[in-house]
Formats: C-alpha cells, structure tokens, sequence
C-alpha cells in the first residue's frame, strides 16, 4: 500500500499519484490528502464493492443524459437565499457551490482486459471529452452492472424518418460489460477524472478486445447492405470526409454516412481524413446506408490490428484530389508562347526523361484528341467539378455549393471532357495516352 506522501492534490480531478504524468492543462495544488487510492494496473483488477481505486482507460463511447428533475430557477433561488442569510466560508463555497446536477455523461471505457461504464455527473464545469481519449478516473465504489429492463428505442411521432431511433436502454446480447461507478467531482471531492490532453497517443485500449498477431479481428463484416437492419454488426472503416452536415467513412468496399449527435460530435474534430481508422462496434443501421451511434456502441480510434493497417494504406492511396488546379509556379505560360525557342516533345520523350536522372525540363507536346464527352456529362450534371472537404463536387456550372460545408466552390473543366489524345512517337506505331488532369486545366 503506497503512503500518503506519494499522492498529491489535483483541483477538480480527486487526487494523483506522484509518479504519473502531469498535462501542461492541469491545475495542482500542494493539498495533501488524508487517505491513498489502490492504482489498479487493469480493469480486470477491480473488485466490486467500496474501495478507493484509481485506474486509467480509453473512452470507447459518450452519451449525454440530461437530468429531467434539475431546476435553474429553483437553483438560483437557494443559492440567493443562502448569500442572505448568512456569510459564506470557504467551507460553504466548496461543498454547496452544486447542489444538483444538470446531467450525466455515461462513458463506457475500456483497456486491454475489459470494459466499465462511468456515469460522470456535471453541474457548471464542461468536460473536453471525445472518442479515443485516455482518462483517469477516481473513484469510491465499483458496482455491477445491471441494464435497464426495457424494450428498444421507439419512433417519435413527430420525427421524420431522417432522424435517428431513440438509443437503446438494453445492450445487445453478450454485450462484454459487467462493472460501472457514478462520480460527482464537483460535489463529492473523493472522486475525480483527469483527461490526458496528449491521450489519443498511446497503447491503452488500442488493441482490439481478444485480438491476436497474425491472426484476423473476429467478427468483422464488410458492408452493411449484406446484412440486416438492427443487427448487431463490427466494420472497420476509415473517415473518408469530414463535415457539419454528415460525416462519411468507408471500409474499401462501401461508403456510409456516420450520425454524430450531442458530446460525441466534438470527437470527429481530432479525426483526419484518409487517415483515421475507426471499429465501430452494435452499430445501428438504417436505410440509406446510414449509420448512428447508439448508448451501447463501442467505437475503437485507430486500432493497433493487421487489418486497421492494410485499411490506412488502402486510404492513403486513394487520397488523390480530384481535378487539382494547376500549380502556378511550376510552368510559366507566358514566357514560354513568347519564347524564340520552343522544344516539341512526344510522349515516348516524356517517358524517357521521366525514367532518366534529368530533374526537370519543359517543353510541349503535339497531340490529337480523339474524343470529347461535352454531351455526355452535361447529361450526368458533371461538365465542371472540383473537390471540398474531401468529397468530389459536380456540376455543369462553374460554382456549386458544398454538401458538406455548404460553402460555395469554384468549379473547373471535367478532364474526362478530353478522354484520350494520341501522340505519335519516332519511327513507331501511335501510342494513346489517357488524359492527364493538369495539363486539362490549360484548355
């Protein structure tokens, strides 16, 4: 058991072994307590029942409940009837400065060994809390976990069919959580949460739950049209654009639209195109290729795994924008229509200097197009388009708006206007070329 004197005080976090690392974020005082915390290495350890326990994991879900029975005005009204009737101390201010929470932020946490769900309570502080980060948590009870016997979430009458069921209150079957605790920071100074503003980095909780090297991640599926809607599924997928209005993902099969509602919008901030992988675990479907999160969804941020890696390098090559403008600086036009000299070049030119040590070198080449699609796609809308939030944008326009921003974007010449060209080469049979988009953008 560690002595009193290997803790320390952290404000509105409960209290923090000495040894751990601090966040440049976090505000310490040189208050000692009066009583240690059992520093558990893995939720695995914790026993339930009353016990001071302090663990670290990774937030796998967010839920936000509002408390239904709170009342601002019955709050205001205690608070100003108390500043009348006596003087505040310093003792009054610390423990009746909230008197009643305004919610409840239920995260489900989880490590290498298992999971625990966290009712944190909240009155007046706002907690940065996104998918993927590292927390640690103080607390004084570990309970069972015992779901709410009910059925699943219902249709408002009032809702369209756009809008997403209401969250379930019963996990689905062999849902892997078996522990919970319920913290109050705020009011109960024997419990705390520290987030870790450098936890998306890391090996806590990265690798996936029962999950062996070489061999693949159980119970991955590919797309969800193959299966059932409301069943139970697991894709691994990468973020393939982000924006206010949907954000979109992909497993290199099939696109989706990800519905991100209350706390857990803020977690698509930190996530990166093309980059970042996500395990989205009991997933709820919907038509259209929609998917939401539910209360009991287990959504794992770039996952150590074979698959989450061949996935990343399946995102990076398909990162390449669409229709590019031309960079300014590396052909100057100009100068070269008023130039004396002019060097004509064919593509069997082009390939060789391409494979030869030559850095650099400009010129023009000789070509004759062999086709243009000017009907074709001003019938698919798609004479102009360019690219914004990392979605292709079509029109026969040359400005549209984002659908994901929404904001306006200037639109250029579709390159597949000029499909092929053909180009003869020396003492040899034509060659035909697809176009190249850059040098579309002269015409």
């Amino acid at each position: 058991m560690p002595s009193q004197r290997d803790y320390f005080r952290v404000a509105g976090a409960g209290f923090k072994r000495k040894h751990d690392t601090l966040d440049q974020y976090s505000n310490v005082s040189s208050e000692k307590p009066s009583w240690p915390y059992d520093a558990v290495s893995s939720l695995a350890d914790l026993k339930k029942g009353p016990n001071r326990v302090a663990f670290d994991a990774r937030i796998v879900n967010i839920y936000d409940q509002p408390n239904a029975y709170f009342d601002d005005g019955a709050e205001n009204i205690n608070r100003s009837s108390k500043k009348k009737t006596k003087k505040p101390s310093k003792k009054d201010n610390d423990e009746g400065v909230c008197q009643q929470a305004r919610g409840c932020l239920k995260l489900i946490l989880r490590d290498d060994t298992g999971y625990i769900l966290v009712k944190l309570w909240y009155a007046d502080i706002t907690y940065d809390l996104r998918l993927g980060k590292l927390v640690s948590i103080w607390a004084t009870h570990i309970s069972p976990f015992k779901p709410q016997l009910k059925g699943p979430g219902k249709v408002d009458s009032t809702s369209t069919p756009s809008k997403p069921l209401t969250p379930p209150s019963t996990p689905p079957k062999d849902f892997p959580l078996s522990l919970m605790t319920s913290i109050f920071p705020e009011k109960d100074q024997g419990c705390g949460i520290k987030i870790h503003e450098r936890g998306d980095i890391g090996i806590i909780g990265r690798i996936p739950m029962g999950y062996k090297y070489p061999f693949p991640v159980d119970s991955l599926v590919d797309a969800p049209k193959k299966h059932s809607m409301g069943k139970s599924t697991k894709v691994l997928v990468y973020v393939y654009a982000i924006g206010p209005v949907r954000e979109r993902l992909t497993d290199g099969h099939s696109r989706a639209s990800l519905g991100l509602y209350g706390e857990a919008i803020k977690s698509s901030m930190k996530w990166i195109p093309n980059s970042t992988v996500l395990m989205i675990s009991n997933a709820s479907w919907k038509p259209g290729s929609r998917l939401y999160l539910t209360s009991f969804t287990l959504v794992d941020v770039d996952p150590e795994s074979i698959e989450a890696d061949e996935l990343k390098r399946l995102a990076a090559r398909r990162a390449g924008q669409v229709n590019p403008p031309f960079p300014t600086d590396l052909f100057d036009v100009e100068e070269f229509e008023s130039s004396i000299q002019k060097i004509k070049f064919t593509f069997a030119d082009v390939d060789e200097f391409a494979n030869s040590t030559r850095s650099e070198f400009m010129g023009y080449a000789s070509v004759v197009l062999l086709d243009i699609n000017l009907a074709a796609l001003y019938k698919q809308n798609s004479l102009f388009c360019a690219e914004c939030c990392n979605v292709p944008v079509f029109s026969n326009s040359t400005v549209a708006f984002c659908g994901q921003c929404e904001l306006e974007v200037k639109l250029r010449l579709n390159p597949q206007v000029f499909p092929d060209w053909l180009n003869h080469r020396r003492n040899r049979d034509d060659i035909m070329l697809p176009s190249y988009v850059q040098l579309c953008n002269w015409l």
